[in-house]
């Protein structure tokens, strides 16, 4: 597209496909402002081996939104020319990769854009020989990839050379399939051009994954409140750990939430516990905690099943979403529940009328205590307590009297 000329334009839409060995947009020297756009679920441009935005020509740009998706196996953003864009917005947008380079042969001011939970990512399967480099020849700056949005930059090895290069994440997710990802700066500016802004570490689909200190993600500059995610993955198990907001820490390095996600994933530890301005999310997911637990900040259950295998205290707020219920059971306490004094039970989704009841927490230890405050029961509702031992606590329709327990 604009081998040679400029100003022309090519739409992939309304699922139509489009195959090649190899892909240009903006090739040579003056293919200036070509436009590429590939939109719609099931709506694909896929090149088997090379795929170049903006090889020598200048203003070129792509666009991946609403589902369209881009395969290339040996990617470039703006090789040996300038000002070159690409876009991946919206969710289930992707742009795959192999080898990913930005600005790498000589070019400035390129730029590859990630937001709206689109995707940027690397092989399913972790190798040696996949890896993001942003810049290249000394001189040439401007280059930048920047994730926002809950979008997310799916890679295993990143390196940015020279100074003037940047990868800016503000809001968005850095995500890895290995346990060991390498991470490689300049090494001559005062802080990593690498920078993660509230947003999220995440790993998928691994055992082990670590934290961060200690490692390479600590050449990472961290900024205001920021997420661990364990994807279908399980952490490094370590003796304790906080999660609390960066106001109560004073270092954004240190998280302030847990999301747990996808298939079975599992946070391992003798003792986690979630600060005032932490957070525990279990999303869309079974997930597990192995640790002795305590919650003074918010534990938020939104389809899914949240499952602790250790004795649990909830002090701050525990939200379920009640029109996103995985299953009869919120909560699963496999051992002791206390519920503490400034304990707050807090339901949302105004939709709810099922008649039958509903398990939020089901224990097999001994309960104390019961949620201080109760918010967002829907009308003609109430929480029904169950026994102290092996009991539950419940959702169920106004009108229900208390449990009594007869020995």
């Amino acid at each position: 597209v604009g081998l040679y000329g400029s100003l022309n334009e090519m739409s992939v839409d309304n699922g139509a496909l489009v195959f090649d060995d190899s892909g240009y947009l903006g090739n040579y020297p003056g293919a200036n402002s070509n436009r590429v756009v590939v939109s719609g679920s099931g709506s694909v441009w896929n090149n088997k081996t090379n795929f170049t935005a903006g090889g020598s020509g200048v203003a070129n740009s792509l666009v991946i939104t609403n589902g369209g998706v881009v395969y290339g196996r040996y990617s470039y953003a703006g090789s040996s020319s300038n000002g070159n864009r690409v876009v991946v917005s919206g969710a289930n947008s992707r742009w795959d990769y192999f080898s990913l380079a930005i600005g790498q042969s000589g070019g400035s001011d390129n730029q590859v854009e990630i937001n709206c939970g689109a995707t940027v990512a690397g092989p399913l399967t972790p190798s040696q020989y996949s890896y993001v480099v942003v810049g290249g020849k000394a001189g040439f700056t401007g280059n930048v990839v920047r994730v926002g949005d809950g979008g997310v930059f799916d890679f295993n090895t990143l390196i940015v050379t020279n100074a003037g290069n940047s990868v800016l994440n503000s809001g968005g997710i850095y995500q890895f399939s290995s346990t060991t990802p390498t991470i490689t700066t300049n090494g001559t500016e005062a802080t990593s051009p690498i920078v993660l802004t509230n947003g999220i570490i995440s790993f998928r689909n691994l055992a082990n994954a670590p934290l961060g200190a200690g490692t390479q993600l600590a050449r990472i500059t961290y900024q205001g409140d920021n997420g661990y995610r364990l994807n279908g993955a399980t952490n490094a198990s370590v003796a304790s750990y906080l999660f609390d907001s960066v106001a109560n820490t004073g270092n954004a390095a240190n998280y302030q939430r847990l999301h747990l996600t996808g298939l079975n994933p599992r946070w391992q530890s003798t003792v986690l516990t979630v600060g005032l301005g932490g957070a525990l999310w279990a999303t869309n997911t079974q997930a597990t905690v192995s640790a002795v637990f305590t919650n003074n900040g918010t534990l938020r259950v939104v389809n899914a099943t949240l499952a602790f295998s250790q004795a649990a205290t909830l002090n701050g707020t525990v939200s379920i979403d009640l029109d996103r219920l995985a299953t009869t059971n919120g909560v699963v306490l496999n051992t002791a529940l206390t519920l503490g004094a400034s304990s707050t039970l807090q339901l949302s989704g105004g939709t709810y009328t099922n008649a039958q009841d509903l398990v939020l927490f089901r224990y097999s230890g001994t309960r104390s205590g019961v949620f201080a405050t109760e918010t967002g029961v829907p009308p003609k509702y109430k929480i029904l307590y169950g026994p102290e031992t092996d009991g539950w606590i419940r959702l169920v329709r106004a009108g229900r009297g208390t449990v009594v327990v007869v020995q």
